[in-house]
């Protein structure tokens, strides 16, 4: 029996088109400052969603501190979908950067929630099994929204300059 061929780091598009939901026609071409992402709910597709916006990210010469920050919002709003939203079909994510930001829009499209406040001020409790996603999210980020359209859409801003 032959060993499968073993997978390149740099082999995530592959990955990430295998995510892609068979069920939607090929979307148009994003512009070139904009990344669109189609990801399957499982833990499993997350490593390649980060490496597709990390690359994407530092093509377009995004400060790594803000890289880091973006890569770290969208596993943590991916992961929630998947955990949360109840919902089988892909998580949308969408990241597009200018000269001044980055924003990122993660979308699922389960049963949507209503959350509590976010104050940076307030850390969670860390006896509690959840609640630290989103408080994560909104020290890295510059801005963060969350509402319901058809599934939980979580908007987040980074700008690259201080």
């Amino acid at each position: 029996m032959t060993e499968p061929a073993p997978q390149r780091h740099d082999d995530f598009p592959a990955r990430i088109l295998r995510s892609v939901d068979p069920q939607k026609p090929n979307l148009p071409a994003a512009p070139d400052d904009t990344l669109v992402l189609a990801i399957v709910p499982a833990a499993s597709a997350l490593a390649a969603a980060r490496d597709a916006v990390r690359v994407f990210l530092r093509r377009l010469t995004v400060p790594e501190g803000a890289v880091c920050d973006v890569v770290l919002s969208l596993e943590e709003a991916c992961k929630n979908a998947i955990r949360f939203s109840g919902s089988r079909c892909p998580i949308d994510v969408t990241v597009a950067a200018d000269a001044t930001d980055v924003s990122l829009e993660v979308r699922d499209h389960g049963v949507g929630f209503e959350p509590r406040p976010i104050d940076r001020a307030v850390p969670p409790d860390p006896l509690e099994i959840q609640g630290r996603g989103l408080f994560l999210m909104a020290c890295l980020m510059d801005d963060v929204h969350v509402a319901y359209d058809r599934g939980t859409v979580v908007t987040m801003r980074k700008a690259m300059v201080p």
